[in-house]
C-alpha cells in the first residue's frame, strides 16, 4: 500500500555523498554494540585506537548501508540491514541480519538505485512481515521517506 505525501518514484544518488570515516564505519558495522563502540572511540577523539576487528571501513568492498531496521524481538541479530554495492554489472543489493549472514539471496538491480517502491519491494521479499512488525526503529539516509512509510504500515495493522 502507497501513502500519500510519500514519493515511492523517489530515487538517491548512492555513494555520491561520502559522510567521511564515521560514517563508513558505522554503515559496516554488525550490531547495535559495535556501533556504540564507534561512537564511543570517534567522541573520545580515539578512532585512531579503535580494534582493528571494528576498523572495517572498505572491508566490505564499497558496500554502503542504505537501510538499518533494528527491533528487539527480531530475534536475527539485533538489526536488519539492507547493503547495496556497485559492481561491473550495475547495483548488487543484499538484507543481512546482525551476524551479517544474509536473509535472502542478494539481488542484481539496474545501474540507477533502486526507487523508494522498489526498496520496499526489496525489503517485503527478504523479511518476514511478521518481523516488520517488531521492529522499533528504522533508518535511512538515502532514503529518508522510508521510516515514515513504516510507521504507517504499522498503525494500519495496529488499528
Amino acid at each position: 500500500m502507497e501513502y500519500p505525501g510519500i514519493d515511492y518514484g523517489f530515487r538517491p544518488r548512492l555513494g555520491s555523498d561520502e559522510k567521511g570515516v564515521l560514517h563508513a564505519l558505522l554503515a559496516n558495522a554488525r550490531n547495535a554494540e559495535e556501533r556504540k563502540t564507534i561512537i564511543a572511540y570517534w567522541e573520545a577523539g580515539r578512532i585512531d585506537a579503535l580494534p582493528e576487528e571494528l576498523a572495517r571501513g572498505k572491508e566490505a568492498g564499497g558496500e554502503q548501508e542504505i537501510a538499518r531496521l533494528e527491533g528487539s524481538a527480531l530475534h536475527l541479530g539485533d538489526a536488519i540491514s539492507v547493503r547495496a554495492r556497485r559492481t561491473p554489472a550495475g547495483i548488487r543489493y543484499r538484507i543481512t541480519d546482525g551476524s551479517g549472514a544474509e536473509l535472502a539471496p542478494a539481488r542484481d538491480g539496474g545501474t540507477s538505485p533502486l526507487t523508494l517502491r522498489e526498496l520496499i519491494a526489496l525489503i517485503e521479499g527478504g523479511v518476514p512481515v511478521a518481523k516488520l512488525e517488531e521492529l522499533g526503529r528504522i533508518r535511512s539516509e538515502p532514503y529518508p521517506q522510508l521510516a515514515e512509510h513504516y510507521r504507517r504500515v504499522l498503525a494500519a495493522k495496529r488499528s
